[in-house]
Parts: structure tokens; C-alpha cells; sequence
């Protein structure tokens, strides 16, 4: 790993860095105990399966040079997660692929700042996988969430605006995580959401074991310039 990021500083330098930017949004699963009190760790395999995919799966698609960035709210769920990720790297044998720990809340943090390093105005890919339960907040009796899911939409598209193409959101498919309100008014309707099968839908695994199925993939383009 030290030798890839002395790589990385001399090819930045020397030519610019060609490979993919990844960035996974809110990915840091519990990190090292799981939230649990008890301080047992958690099967990283079951934990963090779902990034070892999408590592596997950027490789095959852009190439085995690549920096996967991991955002969490928690430094330490981020730097955890980043450093499972190194050591499944290592044992797949990729080389060149970088992965670096990006800490802070989606919803607010400047995610510009590491594309200036490496001259670059977008990424080249952005995901964020089974974001919280009230993502789109909480039920009001007067505003079925009207406001709060607006305002959650803002949020999706600025981040889309990161990226090339958009952003993909993987997403549980029941009321508790996507409203049935922008379902029917947003997502049935093709506003705003694009449906689509360039990422397979996957389940949540919580580092306890315990899966909730259901998941969907939906796309939110960025804007046109």
C-alpha cells in the first residue's frame, strides 16, 4: 500500500493521475464493534461483502487502477471500513487500487476538495447504499413528508452533480425506508429517478447477521450543464 500511494504521487506529478474515482457515501456499517457495547467484531466478510462487490466490480468494469474513497459520519467507522477494504485489495492482488477514508455527513460535506488534488472535476462513479430509515424524514400528520423528501431530493441531486453521469441509490423497497408517497408520486412516474440495471439490487446486511431484503437500484442523473 505505501507503494501504490508513493505511485500515486509520482504518476500525479509526472502525468496525472488516468485511473477511476469511486466515492461510496455513508458506508462505514458500524465500524469496528458493529454499535455494539460488548466490543465483539463482526465477520468483515459479512459486514462489508456488499463493498468488496462493488470493489470487485469497479476493477472489472474501469480498470485496476482506481481510488475508492469511503465516507462515513464517524471518522472511525470510515477509517475501519477503508482499511477492511485495503486488506481485501491486497488479497485480490489489486495493486494499484487506492483506498482512502473520507469522514463527515453526505448531506453537508465538500466532496470537491479531493478531485482539486488530482485535476479533476468530477467522479467517475458515486454510490450510496441503504441509507438511514428516516432518509427522507419523518412522518408529520399535516405534511406526508412533502417538505423533508424535497428537501431529501436537493440533497441526492447535488450529489449527483459530483459525478459524471449521477449518482446510484440502493434502497430498501418498503415504506419504513422509501416512502410510498415518492413512489407514487416521484419514482412510478420516472420524476427525477431513472429505474435501472447497470448495478444489481442488493439486501442489507447488518453486522449482526440479520438481513432485510427488498433492495432496489434507482439512478438520479446530474444536471445538465
Amino acid at each position: 500500500m505505501r507503494f501504490f500511494i508513493l505511485f500515486l504521487c509520482i504518476t500525479k506529478l509526472l502525468f496525472g493521475f488516468d485511473g477511476w474515482i469511486h466515492l461510496e457515501l455513508g458506508a462505514g456499517n458500524y465500524g469496528e464493534y458493529s454499535g455494539k457495547k460488548n466490543k465483539e467484531h463482526s465477520d468483515p466478510e459479512v459486514q462489508y461483502g456488499v463493498l468488496f462487490w462493488t470493489l470487485d466490480e469497479l476493477v472489472t468494469r474501469h480498470g485496476q487502477t482506481g481510488i475508492m474513497c469511503i465516507n462515513d459520519i464517524k471518522p472511525e467507522y470510515a477509517e475501519y471500513t477503508a482499511d477492511k477494504l485495503r486488506e481485501y485489495a491486497l488479497r485480490k492482488g489489486y495493486s494499484y487500487i487506492s483506498v482512502i477514508s473520507i469522514p463527515g455527513d453526505y448531506r453537508q460535506t465538500n466532496f470537491s476538495s479531493l478531485l482539486a488534488e488530482y485535476e479533476r472535476e468530477y467522479y467517475d462513479s458515486i454510490h450510496l447504499k441503504n441509507p438511514e430509515g428516516n432518509f427522507y424524514g419523518r412522518r408529520r400528520k399535516k405534511d406526508p413528508m412533502g417538505a423533508s423528501r424535497l428537501e431529501t431530493r436537493n440533497m441526492l441531486q447535488r450529489l449527483a452533480n459530483l459525478c459524471h453521469h449521477g449518482l446510484y441509490l440502493f434502497i430498501l423497497d418498503t415504506p419504513h425506508f422509501l416512502p410510498i408517497e415518492e413512489k407514487t408520486e416521484f419514482i412510478n412516474r420516472a420524476i427525477f429517478y431513472r429505474t435501472t440495471e447497470e448495478w444489481d439490487a442488493i439486501d442489507y446486511y447488518h453486522p449482526n447477521g440479520k438481513t432485510i431484503e427488498g433492495g432496489r437500484v434507482l439512478f438520479i442523473p446530474r444536471d445538465a450543464p
